[in-house]
């Protein structure tokens, strides 16, 4: 079950100020559709997501993509993924497909405690560059939800 969901805002990569797009650009992306970051922030209805919290699961919901409603999983949808799996959208929602944001630190992290990379962990990383999920923790790991002003 979930609750009310969150402020509407666009996911930000904190060093390179690139935006999380469905890779395409779709307003409605297909399932397994890969997160990347890239620098267009024209289209909102390609950008906006919400966090939607989850009853009994504490701070942890669901990232849902505002136009299509699909949310973000971890490739495949497991609980505890490996190193570099893939970001996707996807239209399932279940345990695997938890995420918390750490607006302190402005980490991302999954249920099973891997937090958001840009894929190689660059702190520039070039347009359509996939977003991953890893343990490391460094500067170029920091992403957050804002507006686009």
């Amino acid at each position: 079950m979930a609750n009310e969901p969150g402020p509407i805002g666009y996911i930000f990569h904190r060093s390179s100020l690139k935006v999380v797009h469905p890779l395409g650009g779709s307003t409605n992306p297909g399932g397994n559709t890969k997160l990347v970051v890239h620098d267009d922030n024209s289209n909102p209805a390609k950008l906006e997501v919400r966090f939607v919290p989850v009853e009994g699961f504490g701070h942890y919901g669901y990232i849902e993509h505002v136009a299509s409603r699909k949310i973000v999983h971890p490739l495949a949808g497991h609980i505890d993924p490996g190193n570099d799996t893939k970001l996707v959208y996807h239209p399932d929602r279940h345990a695997g497909a938890l995420f918390a944001f750490d607006e302190e630190h402005e980490r991302i992290m999954h249920r099973g405690g891997k937090i958001w990379h840009p894929s190689r962990g660059s702190p520039n990383p070039g347009n359509d560059t996939p977003c991953v999920l890893h343990s490391d923790v460094h500067d170029a790991a920091k992403f957050y939800l804002g507006k686009p002003d």
